[in-house]
């Protein structure tokens, strides 16, 4: 039930943001642009989510043109790996940057 419900909340956070950028007459090359990133995000977000060893609430996640950067606080070097193992094998992503720390 909490996956579906995480589920429904994902789309429509990214129908929102598709929306936003429709009203906002952004060219149709950067709502594709701005949607497919947005998307790269919530997959990683997802996965990061469901991935045991991740605190994924520690995590933010942003992606620009197949630019995925990452930051937030972690406790372990080897989270930290993780995140970015995570995020470098995401559908679209060309590259991560890393700027999370460990504590």
């Amino acid at each position: 039930m909490i996956r579906r419900i995480r589920t429904i909340a994902g789309i429509a956070i990214l129908t929102t943001s598709t929306l936003v950028m429709a009203a906002t007459n952004v060219p149709q090359a950067h709502v594709s642009t701005g949607f497919d990133a947005a998307l790269t995000t919530w997959d990683i977000k997802k996965q990061l989510f469901w991935d045991d060893t991740v605190p994924a609430s520690q995590i933010s996640v942003s992606t620009d043109e197949g630019v995925v950067t990452l930051s937030g606080t972690v406790s372990s070097v080897d989270v930290r790996e993780r995140a970015i193992r995570i995020a470098t094998l995401a559908d679209n992503v060309q590259r991560v940057v890393n700027s999370i720390n460990v504590e």
